[in-house]
């Protein structure tokens, strides 16, 4: 579009961001397990995705309702990419609704007209696909006021959610000076929810790609054990192939216990003795949010891995001009810099 200011963009992340975390809220507050059969952040991401994109294109509220009709015609999640043990395609199931969702909104202002009711109706989202039921309440109540929004939370770690209490755990038994070489057998236990990164077995201990690697419970405890820290460099083609990491994984069993919560990680040394370490709500939990530097810090990270790649000059100009995102009048300056191009002062 262009000249799309960094104010704006807040303002359609927000919109985005609020809209995926009520519908979400809907099915989570009856008690139902929203992933049993759906990715959750696959299914609800073309709603949130169509409402943000509508917001940068201007969409009336007649053109938003057919963005609705015309994400719900498209949703899709299926659970079974990760219980069949995660092909590589499952590292690309957030690209879906977010195509989805802007095509939604571009479809919508281009005057398909689909107003449908996608959420609520005999055939909607939650009648499709969690047989009728969900919190109305979630959808509507505190609308612009209250921001579930403000629940969300960033990763310290680039795995699944699920994996980042195992991991916690394991940093911290690894911090207290235990070597791969000290290690008898690990003991993972939680909550019956976490088996499908558990299992099975074999194919968790060793991944055989980095989104089998993300969604394995024993890998990011092996990682945590032996490097005392878990990132994306575990899960390059050399990270997979850590040998340090594999022979803890090989060492790793798991035990399910519905009346856990949170992560239990227990170490037998080869001299007998045990260690074990806890933690009900990990790092990037509302309750524990990640300090900004050290977001900063991952962010950096990542960007070691850009197609093409960033030079020190443009990761700088980057952070400079996230952090003065809503004072940029234009964020195609920022697009430029992602795409390779030279790194000019962001302002």
């Amino acid at each position: 579009m262009g000249r799309l200011s960094g104010r704006e963009l807040i303002a359609a992340a927000a919109a985005a961001a609020e809209i995926t975390a009520r519908v979400t809220a809907a099915v989570m507050r009856t008690g139902k397990h929203a992933s049993d059969k759906f990715l959750n952040g696959q299914m609800f991401g073309y709603f949130g995705a169509a409402a943000g994109a509508g917001r940068v294109l201007g969409l009336s509220v007649e053109q938003m309702h057919s963005a609705f009709g015309l994400a719900l015609m498209q949703a899709s999640g299926s659970m079974q990419i990760v219980l069949d043990g995660d092909p590589p395609a499952k590292a690309v199931y957030g690209a879906f609704p977010n195509h989805g969702g802007v095509l939604a909104a571009l479809l919508a202002r281009a005057g398909l007209g689909a107003a449908v009711d996608a959420l609520e109706g005999k055939a909607g989202l939650y009648a499709m696909a969690y047989g009728g039921s969900y919190d109305a309440g979630a959808l509507n109540d505190g609308l612009g006021v209250t921001f579930l929004l403000l629940g969300a939370q960033f990763k310290p770690w680039p795995t699944s959610l699920i994996v980042h209490p195992f991991i916690e755990a394991g940093i911290d038994l690894g911090s207290r000076g235990i070597r791969a070489a000290d290690i008898k057998s690990v003991e993972i236990a939680g909550h019956s929810h976490i088996r499908p990164w558990c299992e099975p077995l074999a194919d968790r201990r060793r991944p055989a790609n980095a989104a089998t690697a993300a969604n394995s419970i024993p890998f990011g405890v092996a990682k945590a054990l032996a490097h005392g820290d878990v990132t994306l460099a575990d899960f390059t083609q050399a990270g997979l192939a850590d040998a340090s990491a594999l022979s803890i994984a090989e060492k790793t069993t798991y035990r399910l216990d519905d009346g856990m919560t949170g992560a239990l990680v227990i170490v037998t040394r080869a001299d007998g003795g045990t260690m074990e370490a806890r933690v009900a709500q990990p790092l990037g939990h509302p309750s524990r949010p990640v300090p900004s530097d050290r977001l900063i810090a991952k962010f950096r990270d990542c960007c070691r891995y850009a197609r093409p790649p960033l030079d020190a000059a443009a990761v700088q100009a980057l952070v400079d001009g996230m952090l003065a995102l809503e004072t940029i009048d234009d964020i195609g300056r920022l697009m430029q810099i992602c795409s390779g191009a030279a790194a000019n002062r962001v302002s």
